[in-house]
């Protein structure tokens, strides 16, 4: 069967495809490597036959079940176009075998059409009769001993010719463009006959051991099967040079008898060969269209066999006979189809399978994992503590990710790879303190930040990790896990025990208490599929209450309202029933219950942004019943506490995530009293754990000198003044508690160097807004700007930056960069007055934007335009210019530019027809892909061809303006775009050149998020204004050494860039890309 499909006739008439355009080094060289990588890809694929019990019988199953079912269709789509365009491929061979078998009996052959023809009606009668793959066993014979007969005839009469052939010439012909082009199509060929894309259909067939008798029929197919093949590639290119036909046969000077009986092997070999081909084609046909519960040959099923294989062969020999080129077009297309199938998809089903066998085999390797001494100290404020009812684990949010250790959007640092070592630890503790009788997981184990192709092994290995505790876990899902897997999918991965597909469930661990699990994003924009009811009200919720486009945004809400963002969730109706229903039952049983879930329900024991969203709702169904003791949460990273008006705890506890090297947050709490691990690493590493008195969890109370040490995770305060305080202030020592002498403050959550000061009096933002001088503060702003807006400006061109000021409305605060340091003069209009002016000679706006425009000064401002002064703005409206920049969620863009003036990217010029463009057509050939420069909002490729004529002109202005997308003269950035791109603007290179073309770091998905809005557009005047501003050295004129600073800076940029990513890359273990030089 591997010869059937893999190396057939049809094969053996490629030796002018393969190596004529090679010669005989490269020719022999990428014959052996490819072979060579096929047989391994091939070799691979074969290994998985059965995962994790699965039998896959076609290649399109198999990767649907590893990668999803957009895998499952590329897969299909790629197979099923191999497989239509190699029955083409071999009507073609079977057309021009049947015409060199007629041309030995006759002067005046038919054209080849013909021949093409009969050839598709042979193969429509050979397939309707022989239906399936299972039913070509008994040709396969036929097939080998055609094969052999073709070989043998074919090598000798090419022995004989090669001796005869006294002017051979092996030199590769033609142009070399031609030579070129020739190459890729005899590496195209020479992939073609390495595969098929039907090993798993092929590997379905045989018996057991499949993967053995898979894997030895490769090997054989790879060593003495393909020597014989290339052995008549090689035969022919050897006899007859580069003057060898296309198809072998033709050049053949045998006898007549000699040359029939080759062609008639080559085309019945072809018959069975396409058939191989087909066969999954069929197969699906057949499961569409016959009647599966008949026979293959019942009247019925031969009729619609009949219709569907006319229909198949009917297309593809009408479309062969059609093209006299169609082998060039097979080989070359059939690469590309082929090359992912028989390569790429291989690898990638090894690289996800078998790193989470390895990580399997390592998380059970105890060399691997450091061990830790717990200094236990249980018992050392009450020796002769009641024994407890049962206790449990608790950590939360671990949000491991495989990435460098980052920053929350507040400045909070986060350990994504340490968080892996917190919850090791706490296993380990968890294990250690033997009596624990299971754990819980408050939500969030993996980070939204976690690369998306590995948000499932990051999952699994937090889930492996978990597994060794020695008990049951109970997971809750929190937005993190959302934004990596969808909710059916989590569910099953952390084996919650809920009914009907919930995320909520409940457990009773002894008769006395029962836990209640609730699903915080039952009702949420996120793990529900787009049209799903709950996402749907969710996002219904968001538009009533929030009234940002960002809808995790909280700007301009206030209170309790800013908890309606889209990271929260909340509690649908059915689930607040069946809370209900759980506490009716909780209550007849005399059960004491605790309520957990990912979103704190109560907004004293966190901070509005982390509050559930109809907490209100909930906590009507809980304070209706007495049996609640106290609800238990994660998601707010600083942690917790309150009681509530009916005495129920709320505890909130702390993340794993935001623990630096050496510190902890976990622990685990008894039903009769509470102890809170809280482990923190001194300078030695140092391991010590705090045990508080036994409390009844019925009257439980966490003093708050406690609470504030517990959720100071990275506090500088020593060991033991938190020890003193802590015991003393649990024990009622008043003088101690009373005491503030030596208590300080410590707020690691506050900004780098404010940790000393409390979090109110913090104010870590600023604004530009003008502030009288007398009066009440409170009433010093009649209007908050609501967006910025800045010119780096000279005097000469004060008449146009008026005209563009005015189309700015009082929304607008105008801020002017001034570079000649003529500031005064200014005054005599009436809105500079209200202006923003600062002046640095000689200095341009990306100096100024990194030194005055730091994204926690500009934080009020909703959009930030940055422009230059020469711009013509007459039909151009500010307001109504937001107002399309929200509707179409540009977070990066800029006014159209009229098309016929100055010069400019194709990109950016303005499209008469539309409000907004993201994607643009340039010169046919140049798109390879529409979200890619140049065609995209962020064009790179002109560059290169551009930068040469660009050049010419005397001015570096010019330049600025022309090898820019979204051109920098006139960008507009979100808030929160601005915050990215001020980090990546350069100290110390002041023109920014190569800056626009990185933008798109800034900004996910960058094809839709940065763009042209055409209905508000602008005018490029072109105005010269840097290059004067420049010095005259050496007799040359001053915008010289301007324009050489530029390409300096240019190449300083791409530079840096390229080794701050590959410095990245090498630290987590990645090869770097080639080049950064269009990223």
């Amino acid at each position: 069967m591997l010869v059937t499909a893999f190396n057939c006739a049809y094969v053996l008439s490629f030796s002018n495809l393969m190596l004529v355009p090679l010669g005989w080094a490269w020719g022999a060289t990428c014959l052996a490597v490819i072979g060579a990588f096929a047989y391994y890809a091939n070799w691979l694929l074969a290994g998985f036959h059965v995962i994790d019990g699965h039998r896959f019988i076609r290649y399109r199953d198999l990767m649907g079940y590893v990668f999803g079912r957009k895998m499952y269709y590329l897969t299909w789509f790629l197979q099923f176009t191999t497989l239509l365009l190699g029955s083409m491929g071999f009507i073609l061979l079977g057309g021009r075998a049947l015409k060199e078998i007629n041309s030995e009996f006759s002067n005046s052959p038919m054209r080849l059409q013909l021949y093409i023809s009969v050839t598709g009606v042979v193969y429509f009668i050979f397939a309707y009769f022989v239906p399936t793959m299972s039913a070509m066993r008994n040709w396969l014979a036929t097939s080998a001993v055609l094969t052999i007969t073709y070989v043998v005839i074919l090598v000798a009469i090419l022995v004989k010719d090669g001796r005869a052939n006294k002017t051979k010439d092996y030199n590769i012909h033609g142009s070399q463009v031609e030579k070129v082009f020739n190459a890729f199509g005899a590496i195209a060929a020479i992939l073609v006959c390495n595969t098929s894309g039907l090993l798993p259909e092929i590997q379905s067939t045989l018996r057991k051991p499949v993967v053995s008798n898979m894997r030895k029929a490769l090997t054989m197919q790879f060593t003495a099967g393909l020597a014989f093949y290339y052995g008549i590639s090689v035969a022919g290119y050897w006899a007859y040079g580069s003057a060898v036909s296309e198809y072998l046969p033709y050049q053949l000077s045998g006898p007549r008898w000699a040359n029939v009986l080759i062609n008639s092997a080559a085309f019945l070999q072809s018959i069975v060969s396409q058939h191989m081909f087909c066969a999954p084609i069929h197969e699906a046909l057949d499961t569409k269209f016959q009647k599966l519960e008949e026979g293959m040959f019942s009247k019925a099923n031969l009729q619609r066999r009949f219709v569907s294989r006319a229909v198949v062969f009917g297309l593809n020999t009408f479309v062969t006979a059609l093209f006299p080129f169609m082998g060039d077009f097979v080989n070359l297309f059939g690469s590309f189809t082929l090359f992912p199938l028989t390569f790429v998809f291989p690898s990638m089903v090894f690289i996800k399978v078998y790193e989470l066998i390895i990580e399997e085999k390592s998380s059970s390797d105890p060399n691997l994992y450091t061990l830790y001494k717990m200094a236990s100290i249980d018992g050392l404020a009450n020796g002769h503590a009641k024994q407890p009812l049962f206790s449990f684990g608790v950590i939360s949010d671990v949000q491991y990710a495989d990435i460098p250790d980052g920053h929350s959007f507040l400045g909070v640092p986060r350990y994504y790879r340490h968080s892996m070592q917190v919850l090791q630890r706490a296993v380990n503790y968890w294990n250690a303190h033997k009596k624990l009788q299971f754990s819980m997981d408050f939500g969030d184990i993996v980070d939204g930040y976690c690369p998306k192709a590995e948000s499932l092994s990051a999952v699994q290995k937090v889930v492996k990790e978990f597994e060794r505790f020695n008990g049951p876990t109970y997971h809750m899902i929190g937005n993190h896990c959302l934004y990596n897997l969808p909710r059916n999918q989590l569910i099953s991965l952390l084996k919650m025990p809920s009914s009907h597909g919930h995320a909520f469930y409940d457990f009773v661990p002894c008769r006395e208490y029962r836990f209640i699990v609730l699903d915080s994003y039952d009702i949420s924009a996120l793990g529900w599929p787009e049209n799903h009811p709950n996402t749907l009200a969710a996002m219904q919720i968001l538009e009533a209450k929030n009234p940002n486009v960002e809808k995790n945004s909280p700007s301009g809400m206030v209170g309790l309202e800013r908890r309606f963002l889209k990271f929260n969730g909340g509690v649908g109706k059915e689930q607040l029933c069946w809370l209900d229903s759980v506490l009716q039952d909780a209550t007849e049983d005399g059960q004491n219950v605790i309520v957990c879930s990912h979103i704190p329900l109560h907004p004293g024991a966190t901070s509005p942004e982390a509050l559930l969203w109809n907490y209100e709702e909930v906590l009507d169904v809980i304070h209706r019943y007495k049996c609640v003791k106290a609800c238990l949460a994660g998601h707010e990273h600083e942690g917790g506490y309150v009681i509530d008006s009916h005495g129920i705890h709320h505890r909130v506890f702390e993340a794993a995530l935001e623990c630096p090297p050496g510190a902890n947050a976990y622990g685990f709490i008894d039903s009769m009293r509470l102890v809170i691990s809280t482990v923190i690493g001194v300078v030695l590493g140092y391991l010590i754990g705090i045990s508080f008195p036994t409390v009844s969890i019925t009257k439980l109370h966490f003093p708050s000198s406690i609470i504030s040490y517990i959720e100071d995770k990275n506090s500088g305060i020593t060991t033991q003044t938190l020890l003193n305080h802590a015991w003393t202030s649990a024990n009622g020592n008043n003088s101690a508690s009373n005491s503030t002498d030596n208590l300080k403050i410590y707020v690691p959550t506050n900004p780098k160097g404010a940790e000393r000061l409390p979090p109110a009096i913090v104010v870590p933002e600023s604004d530009f807004y003008l502030h009288r001088l007398w009066g009440n503060p409170d009433e010093d702003l009649t209007i908050q700007q609501k967006y910025l807006v800045t010119f780096t400006v000279g005097y000469e061109q004060k008449r146009n930056i008026d005209a563009a000021v005015q189309k700015f409305s009082e929304n607008f605060t105008i801020l002017l960069f001034h570079y000649d340091g003529r500031t005064s003069e200014w005054d005599d209009l009436e809105w500079s007055k209200r202006a923003i002016h600062v002046s640095a000679r000689k200095q341009t706006k990306w100096w100024y934007a990194k030194r005055f425009l730091h994204p926690d000064i500009v934080a009020r401002y909703e959009y930030i335009f940055i422009w230059d002064e020469d711009l013509g703005v007459e039909h151009f409206n500010a307001e109504e210019y937001i107002k399309l920049v929200k509707k179409h969620g540009l977070e990066i863009s800029q006014p159209g530019l009229e098309p016929n003036n100055g010069l400019t990217w194709q990109m950016t010029k303005r499209r008469g027809d539309l409000e907004v463009h993201k994607e643009t057509e340039e010169r046919p050939g140049w798109c390879a892909d529409p979200h890619l420069p140049p065609c995209a909002a962020y064009a790179v490729l002109f560059f290169l061809v551009f930068m040469f004529w660009m050049l010419l002109f005397k001015s570096c202005d010019y330049m600025l303006c022309l090898n820019r997308f979204v051109e920098i003269m006139a960008t507009v950035f979100s808030r929160d775009a601005w915050r990215c791109v001020w980090h990546m603007i350069q100290n110390d290179l002041v023109h920014g050149w190569g800056l626009d073309f990185a933008l798109r770091r800034c900004v996910e998905p960058a094809h839709e998020k940065i763009g042209v809005v055409d209905a508000q557009w602008i005018v490029h005047q072109v105005v010269p204004s840097l290059g004067k501003q420049g010095q005259a050295e050496e007799g040359k004129a001053p915008w010289v050494g301007v324009r050489a600073r530029c390409r300096k800076e240019w190449s300083m940029f791409q530079t840096r860039l390229y080794d701050a990513e590959k410095e990245y890359y090498l630290s987590v273990g990645i090869t770097p890309p080639n080049s950064t030089m269009v990223s």
